[in-house]
């Protein structure tokens, strides 16, 4: 198991789990697990995420995930 931080932006931060105290937060995931099972695993429609940054580097959703990662979501935004 890997212990990673994450932190949602905007319009994601209501996908926190119920034990976190605001929108930065410790989570275990399993060895191999993707940016994509993260965004499932936190209840996330992948429609609506828009950025995605590990270690601060933009990645892609299947980027695999390891000890120490710092997880960032930027939601879509719409202009009108």
């Amino acid at each position: 198991m890997a212990k990673i931080t994450v932190k949602l932006f905007a319009s994601l931060t209501k996908f926190k789990p119920s034990h976190a105290e605001n929108a930065s937060f410790e989570m275990t995931v399993s060895p191999g697990d993707t940016v994509k099972q993260l965004i499932l695993d936190l209840g996330m429609p992948p429609e609506k995420v828009q950025v995605i940054s590990v270690n601060h580097q933009i990645v892609k959703s299947d980027c695999q995930l390891s000890e120490g990662d710092l997880v960032n979501f930027f939601p879509t935004i719409a202009a009108g």
